[in-house]
Formats: structure tokens, C-alpha cells, sequence
């Protein structure tokens, strides 16, 4: 837990309050663009911070369309099944992926207190707005549909199914190393930390692991060790039939190309 008690679920690490902070930092990391809120003369005294002769490159009002935009995308689902026989298989291996204790951190559920997301976040930290640097916030409601990571239960409360618990782990050891691949620490993380994957677009999110480094889910799942050596073992005493069952499950879980009330629902 970090010292100010604010979670953050955004980036393997863990380490961005908000969707807007993510989307900043993405944004100089992979982009080269430097939003003028966190690299502007404001905060660096400069108005073209890596010199590459362009001013104020991303200003406020582009930071926050953007977050919003990415605030509206619909959440992944399940995707439907063309063979016959693999919903059955899919079943049995959800079953067997909380029965080994899999869902113990990648939690198939997560309470939601509001049908709302709220931009900018009270909670940034310096260098991405609050509401009290631009007057108030924007509300975008979130896109609930049927077959979702959104959607409510049986009494009307609203979930996410993220498979998740949005809390930093350290999943590796000695007898395997694998998922001990950080070098540099970002912010006061230790570089064996990181957060638990989301896996409700497991099916189409390859490649997998913290670097991008492994092509199969059956990998990811084979070199999960420190906190998660006794899950991974259990996974393995399962018999192939059951194990081959929980990685079509997570298979299952997809960015989906059609949503409910555009196109019908369609695998990718």
C-alpha cells in the first residue's frame, strides 16, 4: 500500500492515480508529446521542454478529450462460441480457475460505487489538472451492457469483471526469475512489484508478461511463482483436459469487434 492510500490501476507497475495521469504519461513515453499541464512552462519554465522546436504540444483541453474518449469505449466481454461443446469447456474451466485459487487475485468482480466517470480525478497529483484548475469535471456514463466487464448483478448492483484485485504482487523467485525483469524503479515501487493483470480482454490481448515477452496464456500462467508458486501448482496437478478448460475460458475474454444494439455480438 503506498503511503497516501490511493490506489492506482493504471500501467503494470501501478503507478498512475487516473486515466488521465496514464494517458500523460503515455503520451511523452510512446508518443514524444509532452502535454503542456506536466512539461509546460508552469511547472519547467519552459514552453518547448525536449527542444524539439514545437510549443505546448498537448494542451489541457486534448488530454481531457482523450481521456474521455477512452472513458467511453466499451469494456470487454465474452465473446460467443462457434464450436459446439466449447461454452461447456469454457465452464469447467472457470470453475477451475477459482478452485486453484486463480481468482484470488484476478477477482471476477469489483463493487462499482457510481454509474459515472468523473474527469479530471480530485486525486492527481501534480502535473495532470484537478477539478479546481478547470472549473469542475466532466461526467461520461459508463457503458454498461449485458455480456460486459460492465454490468450489474441479480439486486441491480453495478460490478466490474476487470479479473483483478488492483493491488501489486511479487510473482516470481528464485526457482523462477521470470517475472523479476524490471530494472529501474518508477516511483517507490520495488522493481519485483507489479499489478495484478486485468485479464477481461485476456483473449485478445497477446503477446503477455510485463514486457510483452511470452506468446501464450499457458506460459504466463506457467511462470507465476513467489505469492502465486501454490496457485501455479495447483494449475499444473490439474489434469490436461481441465487445464486446456481454463485457458479456453480466458480465451473467452475479448475486446469485441460488434457491441449489443450496434451489430449483435461477434468474436474478433
Amino acid at each position: 500500500m503506498d503511503f497516501d492510500l490511493v490506489v492506482k490501476p493504471f500501467g503494470v507497475k501501478g503507478v498512475a492515480v487516473s486515466l488521465r495521469e496514464f494517458t500523460i504519461f503515455a503520451l511523452n513515453q510512446h508518443h514524444g508529446i509532452q502535454a503542456t499541464e506536466r512539461f509546460g512552462w508552469p511547472r519547467t519554465g519552459s514552453e518547448d521542454f525536449d527542444g524539439d522546436g514545437v510549443a505546448d504540444e498537448f494542451t489541457v483541453g486534448q488530454v481531457s478529450a482523450l481521456t474521455a474518449f477512452q472513458a467511453s469505449l466499451p469494456a470487454p466481454g465474452r465473446a460467443p462460441f462457434k464450436k459446439s461443446g466449447d461454452e461447456q469447456v469454457a465452464s469447467l474451466g472457470e470453475q477451475r480457475f477459482s478452485e486453484v485459487g486463480c481468482a484470488g487475485c484476478h477477482r471476477p468482480r469489483l463493487p462499482l460505487r457510481s454509474l459515472w466517470f468523473f474527469e479530471p480525478s480530485p486525486y492527481n497529483r501534480p502535473g495532470a489538472v484537478v477539478p479546481s484548475d478547470v472549473g469542475g469535471q466532466v461526467a461520461v456514463p459508463l457503458p454498461f451492457s449485458a455480456k460486459s466487464g460492465l454490468d450489474r448483478d441479480a439486486d441491480g448492483a453495478p460490478y466490474v469483471a476487470a479479473y483483478t484485485d488492483l493491488k501489486r504482487h511479487v510473482i516470481c523467485d528464485d526457482d523462477d526469475p521470470f517475472f523479476c525483469n524490471e530494472k529501474l524503479r518508477q516511483d517507490f515501487v520495488p522493481v519485483n512489484q507489479f499489478l495484478t493483470s486485468k485479464l477481461w480482454d485476456a483473449g485478445t490481448s497477446a503477446p503477455y508478461g510485463h514486457r510483452g515477452d511470452l506468446t501464450t496464456l499457458s506460459e504466463a500462467i506457467i511462470h507465476h511463482s513467489g505469492e502465486a508458486k501454490a496457485v501455479k501448482q495447483a494449475f499444473l496437478a490439474l489434469p490436461d483436459r481441465d487445464k486446456a478448460a481454463v485457458v479456453t475460458f480466458l480465451r473467452s475474454l475479448q475486446v469485441l469487434k460488434d457491441f449489443k444494439g450496434v451489430a449483435g455480438w461477434r468474436a474478433p
